[in-house]
């Protein structure tokens, strides 16, 4: 299984490095794709980054599936991204609750926009463009701040609302 990196690993804190379209066919970059959602499945995640596993690609995956630590969040089927990046946000913004798999036991209120659409190479290297709202747009939101080493504390307006949670 792939290690998480957490909080104080600099590795967070780069921009990550976009795909070569090249590598995308290559054997072993599918197999780490694979590796990629198997962590975010094992780790019970709704999404993951490459960087929270060590590689600093424009990669992240999402799905939300009887996940524990959203347990009211809408099912999401997998997806995977390469290079994606934000081309829209709507002005109208939406304060959660956030957590990170790199951020252990803290989550804290994030505003974020309520819509979004996404650019971006589906795993075989075709272009998608996907428009996003609700918690998916966070979701999607939260990775992209990953791959431009970026992490959601930084988000956080109330620090008062950063809490230890056990999820």
């Amino acid at each position: 299984m792939l290690k998480l990196v957490r909080l104080s690993d600099p590795l967070l804190h780069r921009r990550s490095r976009q795909v070569d379209p090249c590598e995308i066919v290559e054997r072993n970059f599918q197999q780490m794709l694979d590796m990629l959602v198997k962590a975010m499945r094992y780790y019970k995640g709704v999404g993951i980054a490459a960087p929270q596993v060590g590689i600093n690609k424009k990669i992240f995956v999402c799905e939300v599936a009887n996940n524990p630590r959203y347990p009211s969040a809408p099912e999401i089927p997998l997806q995977l991204f390469l290079n994606p990046r934000i081309i829209w946000i709507s002005p109208e913004e939406t304060i959660l609750q956030e957590g990170c798999l790199s951020v252990r036991n803290l989550r804290g209120d994030v505003p974020r926009s309520a819509k979004i659409r996404l650019s971006a190479l589906d795993r075989f290297g075709k272009p998608v463009e996907i428009a996003a709202e609700s918690f998916l747009a966070r979701i999607f939101q939260h990775e992209c701040d990953h791959l431009s080493g970026h992490l959601f504390l930084e988000r956080v307006r109330d620090h008062s609302t950063v809490v230890r949670s056990k999820l």
